[in-house]
């Protein structure tokens, strides 16, 4: 299976791609040009680089794939009031995955 992993480069995203590459899936992580991803690279991962607040990237990283692993998520607390990040950012990528599948036909 061809699988797309959100999230690949922190530590659930990073067990689940190895479980999936040592199943005999094909694996392609979509991460930011900031993340670190020597340990995708040594288990053979594709790398598309982008964005899932705006969804750069998402119609590379989609191509020929069957199924989408969302486990991208927000791991580092701040200052403000509420004493972590909004989440709207992942939300919104979450909207933009479901949008390419639906201008592909497939929802």
């Amino acid at each position: 299976m061809r699988v797309l992993l959100t999230g690949g480069s922190g530590f659930v995203g990073g067990a689940l791609a190895r479980h999936l590459v040592e199943r005999g899936h094909t694996v392609t992580a979509l991460v930011r040009r900031t993340s670190r991803t020597d340990a995708l690279c040594a288990l053979g991962v594709s790398l598309v680089e982008g964005d899932l607040a705006t969804g750069q990237g998402l119609d590379r990283a989609m191509e020929g794939i069957d199924v989408v692993q969302h486990f991208a998520g927000v791991t580092k607390a701040s200052t403000d009031a509420l004493g972590f990040q909004p989440v709207y950012p992942l939300a919104s990528g979450l909207a933009h995955t479901v949008a390419w599948y639906r201008q592909q036909g497939m929802v």
